[in-house]
């Protein structure tokens, strides 16, 4: 028995000993099982969350933290173009459009000028002045100064390379350029744009471009056009419309065109097919130019720009005199009439014109010759009689035998600066000086002409109211110096005469 007891103790001892390393074994395993399990929740907790992998068959969008950050950056926005601030606020009255050719003149159109006529470089103004046009616009509407097609013209051949001569007188691109930025205007010339919108948006932060167009590129809107500049303003994006500047047309000038009749018709065939204004600098106009000193037909609502200007003139029309407005401020009457009023000249033209839309020719004043073709003199004497109220004619003065005694008034013989100075303080009891110049240079090499002086433009220059209406129209300004007289494009007089007539 103790036998078998000593076996089952041992057996027991055994089974007991298999427990404690069983539960050694258990525990060693579970204190490594909570080690790694701690150790993988410190791992899981320091390390950023793996992406879910995404289904083949599910459409679903990639969440914003998921999309790489070249992708989520919300791109940059092109700035909504806008119109520059220096034509922002600009109204069409405030936008000059001048004309350049005689039929404007002619029916006197709002813009027109004499500079139509003014012989330059062996041709009309009217044949090549279209760019000039567009300059004096840009300078009248974008500077606190303004001028005329004219002094345009002088100006660009002093500060550019504007060399114009007997059949080429239009400027070019760069002279365009060049004499814009000496008045602080900026800009850029460019060629047509591949796509009407690009040309959209240019023209519209520009503000205003000089663009050249040609009929033989399209002739929708001009016909019989090789080549012309035009300047465009005021682009309106809602119509797709442009203010037109058209300096060759008084029908189309100032009109509202759609932008895509320009697009089309710009002449592909020149070196640059615009010119954009990039910026305006009023401070770096190194011109400066003090008004228009010309006779023009300018608008109702034109306002000289100039503190105190007298120069800027409305020329009569036919139908309604204007005073101009320089001393001694008199009127102009181009119309026919019987009378002779006190302060107006009656204008007399001795030729007769043939084709022109401007004819101030009337028999009456010549009856009972048939025209005054060689009566410059009686001319003259006939319209300085009707200033002061004396109704001469020029056919009455001659069949008297043109004497220079006339009834009514007193015959004078003043110098020619005592001459002015009764016409502007004589309170009207003095007429108009009239001059003998030899030799004029709108005749013959020799011979000689009389004029009437009508108004006083600076301190050397003064109006001069021609009997012979010609190429440089009836009415021109000239700069007097004692006796010798300085016109047109270097022409240069003698004065021999000078007569006045004064009321008793």
């Amino acid at each position: 028995m103790s036998d078998k007891r000593h076996r089952r103790k041992r057996t027991s001892l055994k089974k007991r000993k298999k427990q404690v390393r069983l539960y050694l074994l258990l525990l060693l395993c579970l204190i490594v099982g909570t080690a790694l399990v701690m150790t993988l929740i410190l791992y899981r907790k320091n390390r950023a969350p793996e992406e879910e992998p995404r289904k083949e068959s599910e459409n679903v969008p990639a969440r914003p933290e998921n999309i790489p950050p070249e992708i989520t950056e919300t791109p940059e926005e092109e700035p909504v173009p806008t119109a520059p601030e220096y034509t922002a606020s600009l109204q069409e009255t405030d936008i000059y459009t001048f004309l350049q050719g005689p039929k404007a003149w002619g029916m006197r159109a709002d813009w027109s000028g004499s500079w139509c006529r003014d012989y330059l470089a062996g041709q009309e103004f009217s044949v090549f002045g279209c760019g000039l046009c567009n300059l004096a616009n840009l300078y009248g509407t974008l500077t606190d100064h303004d001028c005329s097609p004219l002094d345009m013209f002088y100006y660009a051949k002093e500060v550019s390379n504007y060399t114009p001569v007997s059949g080429v007188g239009a400027i070019d691109w760069t002279e365009l350029k060049q004499t814009l930025h000496t008045v602080g205007i900026e800009c850029e010339l460019r060629n047509k744009d591949d796509t009407y919108e690009e040309f959209q948006k240019n023209v519209l932060v520009s503000g205003t471009v000089i663009a050249l167009i040609s009929s033989y590129n399209d002739s929708t809107y001009w016909q019989d056009v090789e080549g012309h500049y035009v300047n465009l303003w005021l682009y309106d994006q809602e119509t797709d419309t442009v203010l037109l500047a058209d300096s060759g047309n008084p029908e189309h000038n100032r009109q509202r065109i759609p932008l895509r009749y320009v697009y089309d018709a710009l002449k592909t065939g020149a070196a640059y097919q615009y010119l954009a204004v990039t910026g305006v600098d009023k401070n770096a106009d190194t011109w400066q130019h003090n008004g228009i000193h010309t006779v023009w037909q300018k608008p109702a609502y034109y306002a000289a720009k100039t503190e105190g200007l007298q120069y800027d003139v409305q020329e009569p029309s036919v139908s309604q005199t204007g005073r101009l407005s320089m001393p001694p401020y008199v009127k102009v009457e181009t119309a026919y009439t019987e009378e002779a009023r006190p302060g107006t000249i009656r204008y007399v033209q001795q030729n007769i014109l043939s084709g022109r839309e401007e004819n101030y020719f009337y028999a009456d004043y010549w009856d009972p010759l048939p025209n005054g073709d060689t009566e410059c003199y009686a001319a003259s004497i006939s319209m300085a009689l009707s200033y002061i109220g004396i109704a001469r004619t020029a056919g009455t003065i001659v069949a008297e035998g043109r004497l220079v005694e006339q009834p009514g008034a007193e015959k004078i013989t003043p110098s020619f600066q005592e001459g002015i100075d009764n016409f502007l303080n004589g309170g009207g009891t003095y007429s108009p000086v009239v001059l003998h110049i030899k030799p004029y240079a709108g005749r013959a090499a020799g011979n000689e002409h009389w004029v009437v002086i009508s108004g006083k433009v600076s301190d050397d220059t003064y109006r001069i109211l021609d009997p012979i209406d010609a190429e440089h129209g009836y009415t021109w300004d000239a700069v007097i110096h004692d006796t010798q007289m300085y016109y047109w494009d270097g022409c240069e007089d003698s004065i021999y005469e000078v007569y006045q007539y004064k009321l008793p």
